[in-house]
């Protein structure tokens, strides 16, 4: 992320309320968190948080917030694609359906066995739990420095211009 960015960035979380004052220790902490990510993956993710959350989000919580846009994967996408998996497929021929980060959430929920034989609510439930902690630990190192293109940054890279544009 560009330093002209993170200024922006900078401004939108430092005016979120929080339990701690926003100081350069904190924004070092968000720099640091995010700088491998590309200009407007950081915008939108921190105007999503402005607009969705009552709270400044912790750099954990912006990773999460971008990372559903980049991987369209939210808890309820993953129940759904999870159960499509199980309907469709056996137990051994699973993981050849299942994108990394499905994996990584079924086995963070005790195997694809296990997501079978409880029922969807507790699956979902289950995966609502372990989401954000799943999505964090999942490799996608190159995922928000080179995002695939999808409409939700066309909103944001009129910020990244000349920062007239208005927050829509």
């Amino acid at each position: 992320m560009t330093g002209d960015c993170f200024s922006k960035v900078a401004n939108i979380l430092s005016t979120m309320p929080s339990q701690n004052q926003w100081d350069d220790k904190v924004a070092s902490v968000y720099a640091l968190a995010m700088t491998t990510w590309r200009d407007d993956i950081a915008l939108l993710a921190t105007v999503t948080a402005l607009k969705t959350r009552e709270f400044r989000p912790t750099p954990a919580e912006l990773r999460s917030i971008a990372m559903s846009f980049v991987t369209n994967l939210t808890p309820m996408t993953a129940m759904y694609d999870i159960s499509e998996i199980i309907r469709k497929y056996r137990v051994s021929d699973r993981n050849n359906h299942a994108s990394e980060p499905l994996k990584a959430l079924v086995e963070a929920c005790g195997g694809w066995a296990a997501m079978g034989a409880r029922d969807t609510e507790s699956n979902t439930k289950l995966i609502k739990e372990v989401f954000d902690n799943v999505m964090n630990t999942v490799d996608t190192s190159d995922v928000l420095s080179n995002p695939p293109d999808i409409p939700q940054l066309e909103s944001v890279r009129g910020l990244l211009g000349n920062g007239t544009k208005a927050l829509t």
